[in-house]
C-alpha cells in the first residue's frame, strides 16, 4: 500500500512540475528565447499524470523545461534498441495527447467523424472547443512517418525538448488569441490507418485519404478563414487539398516547412498558390533570407536539419499568421 501511495504522490508531483515548461535561454538554443512559453496547469491532470506514470515505468520523465530525462541520474535519453525506443515514443505520444487535452483544453475526436467514438474504426484527431465558430482556424498538418498528432518530429520530442518537436507553442498562441472566438485550431492525423484494436479503417489508407477525410469532417463544417501550417509530406497533401474550390475560397495563408509538395494546378491555381503560400526550407542561410521564387515565396528556415525547420522558423510563421 505504501508503494502505491508513494507512486501516486510522485505522479502528482510530476503532473504539476512538467506542466509549467519554463523558458530555455537563447544561449542554450541559438534561437529567440521569447518563443519558449507554455501555460501552467491550474488543476490536477489525471491524463497527464497517467502519461507521466507510463514514462516513469520506462525510467524517464519530462522536467520543467520539457526535456526528457532519466529519473535515476538526470541524463538525456539513451538509445537501447528499437523496441525500447518505440515504447518511449508511444509513451511520449500518450503524454502529448494528454497535454493537448488537459493543458490546452482541446478535444480528442474520431476520424472519420462518422465512427462516433474512438473505440473502433477510427483514429484520433484534435480540435479546440471553439473550432466550429472561431473567425480564424489554424490547421496543423504534420509530415509522414512515426509522427502522431501534435508532433512535428518524434526524435526531437525525445532527444531535445517538447516545444521544438511539438505543436505546443502554437496551441498556446491560439489559446492566447481565443477571446471572442478570434482563433481556433485543429490538429490532423496523417499517419495512422488502423484503429486502437489494430483493425484497418475503411477509407483511410494514405496521407492523402486521411487529409481529405480530416478536411471534410472537421475543417469544412467550421466557419473560420483557414491558416494552414504543413510540414514535409504534409505540404504535399495540402497542395492536393487546395485543388478543391471551397478550400481555396476559405484559405487566407499557407505556411510550409521543408515541404515536398509539387504544386501544379493550372495557371489560375498557380497564381492563387503563389499569393497564399510561403515556404521555409532547410538552409544554412539566415532565417528569412530569400531562396529564390519557385512555385511560391521561398525563404530559409534558418536551420539545416529537416526536422528542425518548423521550430526554427516559428517566429516568422507567427508574424506571417498572427
Amino acid at each position: 500500500c505504501w508503494l502505491n501511495l508513494q507512486a501516486i504522490l510522485i505522479s502528482i508531483k510530476f503532473s504539476f512540475s512538467v506542466c509549467s515548461h519554463l523558458s530555455l535561454t537563447a544561449a542554450e538554443t541559438n534561437l529567440d528565447s521569447s518563443i519558449f512559453t507554455m501555460p501552467t496547469c491550474v488543476a490536477s491532470a489525471s491524463l497527464v499524470g497517467a502519461a507521466e506514470a507510463s514514462l516513469r515505468e520506462l525510467g524517464y520523465a519530462y522536467n520543467n523545461r520539457g526535456e526528457l530525462r532519466s529519473i535515476s541520474d538526470g541524463e538525456r535519453f539513451q538509445f537501447v534498441d528499437q523496441a525500447h525506443y518505440d515504447k518511449i515514443g508511444d509513451a511520449v505520444t500518450e503524454y502529448l495527447y494528454a497535454s493537448m487535452q488537459e493543458t490546452f483544453g482541446m478535444s480528442m475526436v474520431p476520424l472519420p467523424k462518422s465512427a462516433g467514438s474512438l473505440e473502433r474504426d477510427s483514429i484520433p484527431v484534435f480540435v479546440s472547443k471553439n473550432y466550429l465558430t472561431a473567425k480564424k482556424l489554424l490547421v496543423l498538418v504534420q509530415g509522414s512517418g512515426a509522427v502522431m498528432p501534435g508532433m512535428w518530429a518524434r526524435a526531437i520530442c525525445i532527444n531535445d525538448f517538447l516545444d521544438a518537436g511539438s505543436v505546443f507553442p502554437l496551441l498556446k498562441d491560439v489559446n492566447d488569441r481565443s477571446a471572442d472566438d478570434e482563433w481556433g485550431v485543429v490538429v490532423a492525423n496523417m499517419n495512422q490507418w488502423v484503429d486502437k484494436n489494430g483493425v484497418r479503417i475503411h477509407g483511410l489508407s494514405s496521407m492523402s485519404e486521411n487529409g481529405q477525410q480530416f478536411f471534410k469532417d472537421y475543417v469544412q463544417p467550421a466557419q473560420g478563414k483557414l491558416y494552414i501550417l504543413a510540414h514535409s509530406a504534409g505540404g504535399a497533401v495540402t497542395s492536393e487539398l487546395v485543388n478543391q474550390e471551397w478550400i481555396r475560397e476559405r484559405t487566407e495563408k499557407i505556411a510550409l516547412t521543408d515541404s515536398v509538395h509539387m504544386f501544379s494546378g493550372g495557371s489560375d491555381h498557380d497564381e492563387w498558390w503563389r499569393s497564399k503560400a510561403k515556404h521555409w526550407v532547410a538552409s544554412a542561410k539566415p532565417l528569412g533570407e530569400s531562396m529564390g521564387r519557385s512555385d511560391c515565396t521561398t525563404v530559409s528556415a534558418g536551420h539545416t536539419s529537416h526536422p528542425w525547420t518548423t521550430f526554427s522558423a516559428l517566429e516568422e510563421i507567427r508574424q506571417y499568421f498572427f
